[in-house]
């Protein structure tokens, strides 16, 4: 569960130079200690009742270079670089390198157990009035989108999203105690510039500088609202999908030129009323 941080007047530029602040606080470069924590202090797994949970999902490789291994059962990632590896040069780096978090996913793994770890506690947590957050953290080929939303040949390769919207669904079909009413947004930052993916005027632009801004505001009360950007009513799984492939067809790389180095975040949200 993450709270926006109360900032008046903030941008959507302003909060991503906070994450590059905090990932700079993650890394130690005087630590002598060759054991590095993502979570939790000394060492230990985080609390199951902690916030902020941290999975790593080992994507498969044909040519893994050798230097890493995982322990599931201890949650556990560990680089071994030889020294030999600068090329006769003196290496005093370090060579050894353990990283810990809530829990490691293997290469093996399946969709669905993946969504059963992690999809699935947050879409439970979501329906009992809590907020809920799910996002994909690694470099370009890493498998995010993949995870996140999942393959397009197989039935059995559904993402996090898809299977959380079937569950989402099916509980408010069997729910007679609480009414539940479901609505969906789609945020995406372009270059620190937030857009409406479902905004009915992607179909006929050409270029994202004819598209409203979406930007962040404050209430008197702390509550950050975001202008610019549509929620939309969903009463079936398939409405709910549908959306989410309409904003994946308006995503920024119809625009975009190869040669350009871009920042791009996609952000979909779905609100649940109870």
């Amino acid at each position: 569960m993450y709270d926006l941080p109360r900032v008046t007047g903030c941008t959507l530029e302003d909060l991503l130079a906070m994450n590059r602040d905090d990932d700079d606080t993650i890394r130690d470069e005087d630590q002598d200690d060759t054991t590095s924590t993502l979570n939790g202090d000394e060492g230990q797994n985080a609390d199951e009742e902690s916030n902020i949970r941290i999975f790593l999902r080992v994507k498969p490789s044909k040519k893994a270079s050798g230097f890493f291994s995982w322990d599931e059962d201890t949650s556990m990632m560990k680089y071994e670089i030889p020294k030999d590896v600068a090329a006769g040069l003196i290496n005093n780096s370090r060579t050894s390198y353990k990283f810990r978090f809530d829990s490691v996913i293997g290469m093996e793994s399946r969709q669905e157990e993946v969504f059963d770890r992690v999809g699935r506690p947050c879409v439970e947590s979501a329906l009992n009035g809590f907020n809920s957050t799910v996002f994909a953290y690694g470099q370009t080929g890493s498998g995010k989108t993949f995870t996140i939303t999942g393959g397009a040949e197989r039935y059995e390769d559904r993402g996090l999203i898809p299977r959380a919207l079937s569950l989402i669904f099916e509980r408010m079909r069997n729910t007679s105690q609480a009414q539940i009413i479901a609505q969906i947004s789609y945020l995406e930052i372009y270059n620190n510039q937030g857009y409406d993916l479902l905004d009915p005027n992607h179909e006929s632009t050409k270029s994202l500088d004819d598209l409203p801004r979406v930007a962040m505001l404050e209430d008197e009360d702390g509550n950050c609202h975001l202008r610019n950007l549509s929620m939309h009513p969903v009463t079936t799984e398939e409405d709910a999908l549908n959306l989410l492939f309409l904003g994946d067809t308006n995503r920024a790389y119809h625009w975009r030129r190869e040669e350009q180095r871009v920042k791009l975040y996609c952000v979909p949200s779905y609100i649940l009323w109870i």
